[in-house]
């Protein structure tokens, strides 16, 4: 028997069903693919820890990373040298204090989002345009984008923590952040790049009216131990152990949502080891406030 083929009311229908299935499995997919670069950013937050946690073991004074702020080799787009560096200053960790040492893949440094753009760049220095511009999809940029790191122990940057206008800091007036990091992080790094000497941001910051680390009169440097300022029986494991749980090291870049509300967080490594995803605005580190203090520093 002669086969009439298919009719064009039979291919409408198949169309329609499998555009549904599309519809159905397509959000599935984009779900399962964010989730596991989610798992990935956080294993790289912990090997960064980890890695943090064991150059704290054998420095001096017990002291986790200072943030990047170092000259750094400018390179033009086409990967030449540019002939020229720049002292920057940026809210990451400097991979050459735990590269190669400590972390033996340079790609740890980048958020597996943003590695995807382009192949690792083990290089860590700054690519600039032709007009000397820094381009912030490369190098160096690439990690400043992926993981904030400030290394001070700062437990006063939740929303309801006191708030001071940005324009203090150069940014925005009708903008704030949380006064610890305006008043006392913020004024360090400014003093740390117009003098371009980074011994600053390796120590611990005075500031007044109890703005301090547990509302003390310094906010204190990351360091083997810092949690036991906060705790007035030193004796005892339980306090420690719970205000070791309290401060992030590390986070994924925090930034504002996108105008259409649509609801995200971020990765956040706690003192302690462990890795917590936070919503945005549900508790520090992961709030506008921080948001809008990474974005006024460069």
């Amino acid at each position: 028997m002669r086969n009439r083929g298919m009719s064009l009311l039979e291919l409408l229908i198949i169309v329609a069903i499998l555009g549904l299935f599309a519809a159905i499995l397509l959000p599935a997919l984009a779900h399962a693919r964010g989730f596991m670069a989610r798992n990935d950013c956080a294993a790289n937050l912990k090997q960064l820890g980890l890695a943090s946690a064991m150059f704290a073991g054998e420095d001096a004074h017990g002291h986790y990373p200072a943030l990047y702020a170092a000259h750094t080799p400018l390179v033009a787009e086409g990967g030449g040298p540019a002939g020229d560096s720049a002292f920057l200053v940026l809210p990451c960790l400097d991979p050459a204090d735990l590269y190669p040492e400590y972390i033996a893949d340079a790609r740890v440094f980048v958020c597996p989002g943003i590695a995807a753009e382009s192949a690792a760049d083990r290089r860590f220095d700054a690519i600039v345009d032709s007009s000397g511009r820094m381009l912030e999809t490369h190098g160096l940029g690439r990690v400043a984008r992926s993981y904030m790191y400030l290394g001070w122990a700062m437990d006063a940057i939740s929303p309801e923590a006191p708030q001071e206008p940005l324009d203090i800091l150069g940014g925005p007036a009708d903008l704030s952040a949380p006064a610890q990091l305006v008043l006392g992080v913020g004024p360090v790094l400014d003093e740390v790049r117009r003098t371009e000497d980074p011994a600053r941001a390796g120590l611990d910051i005075p500031v007044p009216g109890g703005l301090g680390t547990s509302g003390g009169v310094l906010i204190h440097r990351l360091r083997e131990g810092v949690e036991r300022f906060g705790v007035t029986d030193i004796n005892s494991v339980e306090p420690a152990a719970k205000a070791e749980a309290a401060i992030w090291v590390l986070g994924d870049r925090v930034s504002t949502p996108e105008s259409d509300g649509y609801a995200y967080g971020a990765n956040v490594l706690f003192k302690d080891g462990h890795v917590e995803f936070v919503p945005y605005g549900a508790k520090a580190p992961v709030t506008a406030g921080m948001a809008h203090f990474l974005d006024t520093l460069h």
